[in-house]
C-alpha cells in the first residue's frame, strides 16, 4: 500500500495525484477522517442540484498509520443524525480517485471535524 504525499500533516506540492491509494484497500478497510467539511458546508453538497453535484473535502489517514493523509472529494448521497446533538452524522456517499468512485459510509462530527470512513461495497 502506498503511503500519502502528506508527511505527519505536512503538504506536498505533489499535486493531482494520491499516494494513499483507495483502490488498493479492501472493502471494510477503515479510514480516520482528520479535517472535513462545517456544517453548512456539509448541509450545501447534500441540497445542491444533482446536475451540478458540490463534492466535500475530507482529509483522509489510514487507521494504521494516522499521521499520513490524503484529501479526497466525497459525494454524499445521504445524511442521517447519529444522535440528538446536531453535531454527528451518518453519511453515505462515494469518494473519487482518479478515475474511480468507491462508495463510503462514514459516521462524521462536524463540530470536531473528525470521524471514520468504511469502503463499502
Amino acid at each position: 500500500m502506498m503511503l500519502s504525499r502528506y508527511l505527519g500533516g505536512q503538504h506536498s506540492q505533489n499535486k493531482g495525484r494520491h499516494m494513499i491509494t483507495i483502490r488498493t484497500l479492501l472493502s471494510g478497510s477503515r479510514l480516520l477522517i482528520r479535517s472535513g467539511p462545517s456544517k453548512m458546508g456539509l448541509a450545501a453538497s447534500l441540497f445542491a442540484d444533482k446536475r451540478d453535484s458540490m463534492p466535500v473535502t475530507f482529509a483522509l489517514a489510514i487507521e494504521t498509520n494516522p499521521s499520513h493523509w490524503e484529501e479526497y472529494k466525497m459525494f454524499v448521497l445521504r445524511v442521517g443524525a447519529e444522535d440528538g446533538s446536531k453535531e454527528s452524522w451518518c453519511l453515505k456517499g462515494y469518494l473519487v480517485d482518479g478515475d474511480k468512485t468507491h462508495h463510503v459510509e462514514a459516521y462524521y462530527r462536524t463540530d470536531q471535524l473528525s470521524g471514520n470512513m468504511t469502503l463499502v461495497k
